[in-house]
């Protein structure tokens, strides 16, 4: 479902510029918590839990949308598979077995949580395909690439509040510090995630928050009482934001187009 467009008085700051009144959309109230992403036609309310085309596979894991191709991915029976345009299967790299998956298909690198609690990197291309365990333990999920496909940004649950983790081959885990839902700024020197509070069955306030990566700084980005912004996810040119009201449900859209990163860029 596409997103129309109204306007709300609420101000969002990326990095330390101000962007006055931002138009916001909002989607209708649904039964289920949006999880929105974006593809080659904007943003959606809904990541898929299956594909048509993923129907008769017995073994299929939650697919996962690329960019850099404009494909659609997802663990199937074993093996890494890409839906193609005559919507057939494409094996694209083999033993992958985690359900939780992303692909960066232009640097020719898939992530996953593998069974055994083990968050992988595959690399793949000339027929072969390499794994290398990025990280290990029981509360790590939902990895994702960054906009260059070099790193990884984690989550990790844990019972005093979620952490968010960066990842990289051949680099020790770095911990960002508290946080949830992370996503990455399309300049891949920031990622932006939520701190959340809640009351063990309801949120009851949510703001977001961004982390340079370079120097660790952390920002505070938004700071309203009446909404509580969780699950950001950037547009891939930068131009707009879209996150989740957890007090409504709703789903909302920032245009982004004059925030300007944070000193660095």
């Amino acid at each position: 479902m596409r997103i129309g467009k109204c306007t709300t008085g609420m101000a969002l700051m990326i990095g330390l510029v101000l962007v006055g009144v931002p138009k916001i959309a909002l989607a209708q109230p649904h039964g289920s918590h949006p999880d929105p992403y974006w593809d080659s036609d904007g943003v959606r309310e809904l990541r898929p839990v299956s594909l048509p085309e993923l129907a008769n596979v017995e073994k299929a894991g939650i697919p996962a949308y690329d960019e850099t191709s404009r494909s659609w991915f997802a663990s199937a029976n074993g093996s890494l598979v890409r839906v193609v345009d005559e919507g057939g299967l494409e094996v694209v790299a083999d033993d992958v077995q985690g359900i939780d998956v992303d692909v960066h298909f232009a640097a020719g690198v898939a992530v996953s949580r593998e069974p055994g609690d083990k968050i992988v990197l595959h690399r793949f291309g000339r027929g072969t395909t390499s794994h290398v365990v990025l990280v290990a333990g029981p509360g790590f999920f939902h990895p994702r690439f960054s906009p260059g496909g070099d790193s990884v940004v984690v989550s990790e649950s844990r019972a005093g509040g979620g952490h968010i983790w960066l990842l990289r081959e051949g680099a020790a885990p770095k911990d960002l510090g508290q946080g949830y839902g992370p996503c990455w700024h399309p300049n891949g020197k920031h990622v932006m995630f939520s701190r959340i509070e809640h009351d063990g069955d309801r949120v009851l306030a949510a703001d977001l928050w961004s982390v340079e990566l370079k120097t660790g700084a952390v920002t505070q980005i938004t700071d309203s009482a009446e909404v509580a912004e969780t699950e950001p996810a950037f547009s891939p040119n930068g131009e707009e934001l879209a996150f989740v009201d957890a007090m409504t449900g709703e789903l909302r859209v920032v245009p982004a187009s004059e925030v300007h990163a944070q000193e660095g860029r």
